[in-house]
Order: C-alpha cells, then structure tokens, then sequence
C-alpha cells in the first residue's frame, strides 16, 4: 500500500460508502488468523493461497468473490480489512506535522487514522466522526453492526426492519441513500 493517497482523517469532512464495488476490484483481501480459521470452516472453497498469506478468491473479471452488483454478500463476516477501507488506522503518525489531524483517542487508546482519497465517497455522506467512532469500535473488538461504515444500499436492501431502533435507523439511512446514491 503507498501511503501517497493517505489523508488526515480531520482533512475529510464527509464519507460515505456508495457500493460502487471499486475497493472490492481494486485490492486483493488478506485474512488474519481469526478470520482465516472462519472463513476454513464457512467458505474453504473460496479462498486462495499467495506466498504465505491466505486471501479472498476473485471472479475471472478480477472482483472478489463475494461481490455481488456492487454490494458485498458475506457482510456479517466480512474481513477487517474490508470493514475499514478506506480508513486507515496505525499507533504513530505518517508524518510528524499529521499528529493534530490524524490523532482519534478512544478510551484512552490513541489512533492516528488517515482516509485514501482514492474512494469515491470521501467528501460526501456522514460526517466523518461517525464512520471513525464506529470503526474504532470494531477495531477494538466490540461486536456491533455497521452503519455508517458501510453502504446504505445493504441496509435498504435488506428485509423490513422489525426493532423500533432499526426502522428509525432504516429511515435515515434511506433518506441519505436516495439523496446521495
């Protein structure tokens, strides 16, 4: 990865993801242990082995296996890598003169978090705060769902909500896909 795209994250004032399936073209999808020993017993059949590291096939068309028209079909068990782009998060700045802008603390972790400014989304959307607070959270281990880190195409798609939060959340979030998708 060159880090010639990476941007500060408080640079950027708004992203959302739009399901255009780029990121999922674009870049081949490295397991970590706990998700390659998930994906063994779920999906054996679609991974493949590149050196040493375990990925995510693709399609003869180069996309990842798991993408459908744009949008991805294993949501619920998608890689971290996956769940971050194009979020970008280390324990040091890039550059010494990112520390003020790059710097997110999280219940007394600091995280330096930079945005590829080659998603189309960047610029556009949530404000960007929501979508860092959620991924920190998921990087820290906690098991909640995306929202604002993931394209509301999936949330409009999906079944009608049945949880009072979740047809409130299901509203906002197809107001904000109809607007800017």
């Amino acid at each position: 990865m060159s880090n010639s795209n990476l941007i500060p994250w408080r640079s950027v004032k708004r992203w959302m993801c739009f399901g255009c399936g780029d990121c999922c073209r674009r870049f081949t999808v490295v397991l970590n242990s706990s998700e390659l020993s998930f994906f063994l017993k779920k999906y054996p059949l679609y991974l493949q082995k590149i050196g040493s590291k375990t990925v995510l096939r693709r399609t003869s068309t180069g996309s990842c296996i798991f993408q459908v028209g744009g949008l991805c079909v294993i949501q619920n068990h998608k890689p971290l890598a996956c769940k971050l782009w194009p979020f970008h998060f280390f324990r040091r700045p890039l550059q010494p003169e990112d520390t003020r802008w790059a710097e997110y603390d999280y219940q007394g972790q600091r995280y330096y978090v930079y945005v590829d400014t080659t998603c189309a989304g960047v610029g556009v959307g949530f404000p960007v705060e929501f979508t860092i607070r959620e991924l920190v959270r998921i990087l820290e281990g906690e098991k909640i769902p995306q929202v604002y880190s993931t394209s509301p195409k999936f949330y409009v798609l999906k079944s009608k909500p049945e949880r009072l939060e979740d047809k409130e959340l299901f509203s906002k979030l197809w107001f904000y896909a109809r607007r800017n998708l």
